[in-house]
């Protein structure tokens, strides 16, 4: 009888224990849910599906989505030189210093894009009186 109960017992500490450490796992998995790209594996052909421009107010989405060179429809190779021909381009531009463009989502071969700005940066002026 005694034999029964610790088993009983040790059954049911072993199921919370790894109950516990599978709920902490998938907590995990929700926080960061952007596609991993591996820039050692093989190139793949995407069509953009959608672009989203976050961080910045003083311009119009439409504006800043020219001014990457990047268009819905547009064939890109990832990992390639599309995605780093776009934040040459804000680079160029001297507005923005810190450029990031992650996938947002991968659907088939649809890729969901979203450029990172930080606000424009303001250029000191300098008065001088005489």
């Amino acid at each position: 009888m005694l034999y029964r109960i610790s088993l009983i017992l040790l059954t049911l500490t072993c199921l919370f224990c790894f109950s516990a450490g599978s709920y902490a796992q998938e907590a995990n998995v929700e926080e960061n849910d952007n596609p991993v790209i591996l820039y050692s594996g093989t190139p793949k052909k995407y069509e953009i599906g959608g672009i989203k421009v976050e961080g910045v107010k003083n311009y119009e989405d439409y504006v800043l989505i020219g001014l990457s060179g990047l268009s819905v429809g547009q064939t890109i190779v990832v990992p390639g030189d599309d995605i780093t021909t776009a934040v040459k381009r804000y680079w160029r531009h001297g507005l923005f210093s810190d450029v990031q463009i992650i996938a947002e989502k991968i659907v088939g071969d649809k890729i969901y894009l979203k450029i990172i700005l930080p606000n424009a940066r303001v250029l000191p002026t300098f008065v001088i009186t005489g």
